[in-house]
């Protein structure tokens, strides 16, 4: 795992993350910067980031952050999950059917409809009645299902596939 800041010097940390994700595609580069903007969250995630955290993120959170990550989850911190929620709102790309592979289980879609909430993990493990490694598998599985490596982008695909509601 690769903790990455976005503004280094001599490169940044997207271009960082891509260089890491081609040479080692199993990688979890995560986020942990001062920036919250838009074009940058969405910049880091589709470069391969599993997570989206800012510094003022409690030190506490951060390591229970990077346990989530290691178990095969992905994070951000509520201000982040509305952003990256606000920039699918009006997705560009035409409504389609969701594909016969996506065929997500009643749980995955509960657990994928709270993601699309910014629900913390706590409150999802206990809304569903399920414990952490549960959350952690049920994740993993719809990440595989929907062809994604991140939350951020779980979260766009369902709900530009209707799969999910961003209103509910």
């Amino acid at each position: 795992m690769v903790l990455v800041d976005l503004r280094l010097p001599g490169m940044s940390g997207v271009e960082l993350i891509r260089k890491l994700k081609r040479l080692c595609p199993d990688v979890q580069c995560r986020v942990l910067t001062m920036y919250a903007e838009s074009d940058l969250i969405f910049e880091a995630i589709t470069a391969g980031a599993s997570g989206y955290l800012l510094k003022r993120t409690n030190p506490s959170e951060i390591a229970d952050a990077i346990r989530r990550i290691h178990a095969g989850g992905s994070v951000m911190t509520p201000r982040i999950a509305r952003r990256v929620l606000e920039m699918f709102k009006h997705p560009h790309a035409p409504e389609t059917a969701p594909s016969d592979d996506h065929r997500l289980t009643d749980r995955e879609k509960r657990v994928l409809q709270c993601m699309a909430q910014g629900e913390a993990r706590k409150n999802i493990v206990d809304g569903l009645g399920i414990n952490t490694h549960t959350l952690d598998y049920v994740i993993r599985c719809i990440y595989r299902k929907l062809h994604v490596h991140c939350a951020a982008a779980a979260v766009s695909t369902a709900v530009r596939e209707g799969l999910v509601s961003p209103n509910k």
